[in-house]
């Protein structure tokens, strides 16, 4: 049962990284880069500190990133919340609605160093 209280999409990220035993834990694992939703047993590639992780890091079955979320995370392996999470981190284009200004005027000034704008 998942307890824990989440301060959004933002933090959902973290759980994409040093993530092996939480993957193997869930019932169920979802990329927020190509959407797709799979149970942990697909995973058969991994990330490690030789790679410049922190810890072993799932990549996804389907597409090959390290943006794969599991169900023990406790944030909802969900077509929807994944796709918030991809417009999140690889829309940089697209902004996605944060219910925090502050935070949302910090993220538009990282993506616009990272193109170029600022």
């Amino acid at each position: 049962m998942c307890e824990r209280e989440h301060q959004g999409y933002i933090d959902a990220h973290n759980h994409s990284l040093n993530n092996r035993l939480e993957l193997l834990s869930s019932n169920v694992c979802g990329c927020f880069c190509c959407l797709v939703i799979f149970t942990p047993n697909y995973i058969t590639k991994w990330l490690d500190v030789e790679d410049g992780y922190l810890g072993p890091t799932g990549r996804c079955p389907n597409c090959g990133q390290a943006s794969v979320i599991g169900s023990a995370s406790c944030y909802p392996i969900t077509t929807e919340f994944l796709t918030v999470l991809e417009r999140y981190w690889f829309a940089m284009a697209e902004l996605v609605p944060n219910p925090d200004p502050e935070e949302s005027e910090r993220v538009d000034k990282l993506r616009g160093k990272l193109w170029g704008i600022h």
